[in-house]
């Protein structure tokens, strides 16, 4: 009976013993876990910033255990009671394991009881990434959790999920606003009454100065009283010396970038841009910041492909570097500044010069320059060129065209050119043509002859853009 009681008292310690380390391997295991975690996430905050990842962290581990070394028998100490023979047992003594259910001469045997640390026997870390950051970019966490942990690659893992972070929703708060009571008759409101008063006074002593001023003037001048009537508009050009607009303009607040480019010298622009082979970038950038009509010009002249990349482009809105797009527009300028000549120069020339003396340079360079003056004639055209039109064309021409500036320019032609198109010429607008020149054939100056020719011509131009009519073509066909 004393037996049972002293191995029940054994068994007791014992279980306590198990108990007490199982929750003592518990609290070290979540103590490192919560350890591991908080330092990877501070970690993570100051590399990626906060609310991009979330952070947990398990570890699998051994329980902690006790190892007993026994080294001799003991001594206790035996005491006889009415109830018979007591043994004294020491705490941490392994009794059951030493003594036999029917001999007390066996008694326990002295130990050393050493505490056995858990082992970690793999990490794992759950990184729960923001779905909206950069997957790229988180991924790239792994190797930060690896480097602060010290994780063996072989052993534990580092995972990475995106997951939605919802932000908690903002509290309503409510303002109370609490009525002030102010005292009006201030000292310092009615200074400020007084100033307001003397800045009234002040405004309206100089109006009625300038006003006497403007009638003393007037009344000096003997011209006598002006009446303006506020309704009257003023007449285009009034107040200008050049004859435009009268406006009025501020410097612009903020620096414009490629301000130089204008509809005068957009044809340069487009030339310099294909003849030194600007990038794509660089077109982009340079037409987001020209007007629209400038912009819509250059895009057009270029090629399809490079036009999408250039719209897909502008979709985007980015900050530029300043120092290269200012190193740019200097060397475009330059660049614009220096060109000379070109087709459109040429053509804005020779559309003033006359039909006549441009025959005479034909003539010339078809005899010196062959190649000259397929060149020269390919970007010219004169009067008697629209002979070499259809039917159909010169009278798409004629429908475009004042009879009365026709009759003009005919007055002064070679004969199948006036046979070419008065053949096209209806009857009334034929005999509205040979009346004219019967009146006022002779009396019309080279000068008016040479003006209506050029109408015509730039008519004829027009047309040919539109391709309605087909004309330089023709002209070495």
């Amino acid at each position: 009976m004393r037996l049972s009681r002293i191995i029940l008292v054994v068994l007791v310690l014992v279980v306590k013993m198990l108990a007490v380390s199982n929750i003592y391997s518990y609290s070290i295991k979540t103590t490192l876990e919560n350890s591991y975690a908080e330092r990877v996430q501070k970690a993570l905050n100051a590399v990626y910033g906060k609310e991009v990842f979330f952070v947990i962290v398990n570890i699998d581990m051994d329980s902690p255990s006790y190892e007993i070394k026994y080294t001799q028998e003991s001594n206790p100490k035996i005491s006889k009671g009415k109830s018979g023979q007591k043994v004294n047992l020491m705490p941490g003594y392994p009794v059951i394991k030493n003594l036999g259910p029917s001999d007390l001469s066996r008694l326990p045997f002295d130990s050393v009881t050493r505490y056995k640390r858990p082992v970690i026997r793999r990490i794992k870390v759950n990184l729960y990434a923001n779905k909206a950051y950069s997957k790229s970019r988180a991924r790239k966490a792994t190797k930060l959790v690896n480097d602060i942990l010290s994780l063996n690659t072989k052993r534990d893992k580092v995972i990475i999920k995106f997951q939605t972070f919802y932000k908690k929703p903002i509290p309503k708060q409510t303002i109370t606003l609490q009525r002030e009571e102010h005292q009006l008759l201030t000292y310092q409101n009615l200074f400020y009454v007084l100033v307001i008063l003397l800045a009234i006074i002040y405004i309206y002593i100089f109006y009625k100065m300038q006003n006497k001023k403007i009638v003393t003037e007037s009344s000096g001048s003997g011209a006598g009283s002006l009446s303006v009537n506020s309704t009257v508009e003023m007449p285009e050009g009034a107040g200008s010396g050049r004859g435009g607009d009268l406006t009025i303009s501020q410097a612009p607040p903020i620096k414009q970038y490629f301000n130089f480019v204008q509809h005068s010298n957009i044809n340069k622009l487009i030339y310099i841009l294909k003849k030194e082979k600007i990038g794509v970038e660089y077109i982009g950038t340079m037409i987001s910041f020209l007007p629209a009509d400038l912009a819509k010009q250059v895009l057009c002249s270029l090629d399809i492909n490079t036009q999408s990349v250039i719209a897909v482009g502008l979709l985007q809105q980015k900050m530029i570097n300043r120092p290269i797009i200012e190193k740019f527009e200097a060397q475009l300028k330059t660049w614009m500044e220096s060109l000379s000549g070109g087709v459109m120069v040429f053509k804005d020339l020779f559309n003033l010069v006359s039909s006549d003396n441009k025959k005479q340079l034909l003539a010339l360079l078809n005899k010196k320059n062959s190649a000259g003056y397929r060149s020269f004639r390919s970007n010219i055209l004169i009067f008697d060129d629209l002979r070499l039109l259809s039917d159909d064309e010169i009278k798409i021409l004629l429908s475009e065209v004042n009879m009365d500036k026709f009759s003009i320019a005919l007055s002064s032609v070679e004969e199948a050119t006036y046979q070419k198109i008065d053949k096209n010429l209806t009857r009334s607008a034929r005999a509205m043509l040979e009346q004219f020149l019967e009146l006022k054939g002779s009396v019309l100056t080279q000068k008016e002859i040479e003006r209506a020719q050029a109408g015509i011509l730039e008519v004829a131009s027009i047309l040919e853009e539109k391709k309605k009519i087909s004309l330089r073509e023709k002209i070495f066909g």
